[in-house]
């Protein structure tokens, strides 16, 4: 475990802060700019979709170049649509300042009434922008679990505990990038989220087994009513 931040855990989040702390050991805390801290479900940061974020400079330790596997997990929610149209949302990207290398994000489409998850990560010489087909309503509650395998070529999401969607693709070790890590936006400004994030963690170097997955899950489930 290389990050974890929970709104819910006071040693992470108190009143009036404006950081939110790691509580992994490694002090790798991340800078609150006007994204609102509220106690629904023990508690989680809202977003308006206008000028909300989360910051951390040059975080080397969450870029899934840097080792053979990386698992994300989050909790969140989205809670309104921006348009009528596309209403791209991210929920986090980790990006080069200076373009794609490296890059890898995660955000919210529009398909229709509901959203529908995508991946996007960046390898050398390829980038990929991957739907999961996985869609939910506004407001639901989803508990996110994406895992990047390098030595496997595989990429592997979870939602609520599930196996949804599958990926068998060549992660090639793309060069290390040094831009900064964003929850709540696009790392290029633009596409704020609109809804609430309780939640973030970031293991590294071994993939997460579909019963660890599963335990994770079960082990915040009550919080989150699922």
């Amino acid at each position: 475990l290389v990050l974890c931040l929970d709104a819910a855990n006071p040693r992470s989040y108190t009143g009036g802060s404006s950081t939110w702390l790691d509580l992994s050991g490694n002090d790798y805390h991340w800078d609150i700019y006007n994204a609102s801290f509220a106690p629904n479900n023990g508690g989680c940061f809202t977003f308006d979709g206008s000028n909300d974020y989360l910051n951390r400079s040059s975080l080397q330790a969450v870029k899934w170049q840097n080792y053979d596997v990386i698992n994300i997990e989050c909790c969140f929610t989205l809670d309104s649509f921006l348009g009528s149209t596309n209403n791209r949302q991210y929920l986090f990207d980790f990006r080069d300042s200076g373009g794609l290398n490296g890059a890898l994000g995660c955000f919210v489409d529009r398909a229709g009434s509901l959203g529908e998850l995508t991946l996007f990560y960046n390898t050398t010489g390829n980038s990929y922008e991957e739907p999961t087909a996985y869609t939910f309503s506004l407001g639901q509650m989803i508990f996110y679990q994406v895992i990047l395998n390098k030595t496997a070529n595989t990429v592997t999401h979870y939602v609520n505990g599930k196996n949804v969607y599958n990926r068998n693709v060549t992660l090639k070790a793309a060069t290390i990038n040094n831009g900064d890590v964003w929850i709540g936006r696009f790392g290029g400004g633009g596409y704020f989220w609109n809804g609430k994030v309780f939640n973030f963690k970031v293991y590294t170097n071994k993939a997460l087994t579909p019963a660890e997955i599963r335990q994770n899950f079960n082990a915040t489930r009550g919080r989150f009513g699922l």
